[in-house]
């Protein structure tokens, strides 16, 4: 029985390649097939509400094919709204969350999410997959004009956002 479970534990462990970076208000995941340099999926989670960093800052978004490319600290919430529809809680929430959610000026579309705070930027989030659905939102490095799709490889992360703090392996990702 315990060969079977240091097995599975040795099998499981095996498939997950999942890194993590840290920068300042960022924090990023992706995760590759075995250990093919090819990212599968990436995350990205930008919290300003945390210290922030200037390179973070300068990295640059595309919020829809139409939208000029935009520096992430210039994002404002006029801006925004003419490029990504406004986010809605999910109705299965409890209403207390629902309504501290609606407190803040929320948009959500192919792939990234906003957030501001009487007006200020507070979370910018882009994911390549949710629920089941691929995205593929677009970012480019400050003064750039390449523009990168997720998923994107470490290389190409550090290229975007800047050199990490940290970068370590996870087992999983939990949001």
């Amino acid at each position: 029985m315990r060969i079977a479970l240091v097995f599975l534990f040795l099998v499981l462990g095996g498939c997950a390649n999942i890194w993590r970076m840290d920068n300042g208000p960022l924090t990023a995941f992706s995760e590759s097939v075995r250990e093919s340099p090819d990212p599968r999926n990436t995350m990205v989670w930008i919290d300003l509400q945390k210290k922030t960093d200037t390179r973070v800052l300068a990295a640059q978004i595309k919020l829809a094919e139409q939208a000029p490319l935009v520096a992430i600290g210039t994002l404002r919430p006029e801006f925004v709204a003419q490029f990504l529809p406004p986010w809605e809680p999910p109705p299965q929430w409890p209403e207390i969350v629902k309504q501290k959610a609606r407190q803040d000026d929320n948009y959500q579309g192919g792939g990234i999410y906003v957030s501001f705070r009487q007006g200020r930027l507070v979370y910018v989030s882009l994911v390549s997959q949710l629920r089941g659905e691929r995205f593929y939102p677009q970012v480019a490095a400050p003064a750039s004009s390449e523009l990168l799709s997720l998923p994107l490889s470490r290389a190409q992360m550090e290229a975007v956002f800047g050199p990490p703090r940290r970068v370590y392996r996870v087992s999983e990702v939990r949001y």
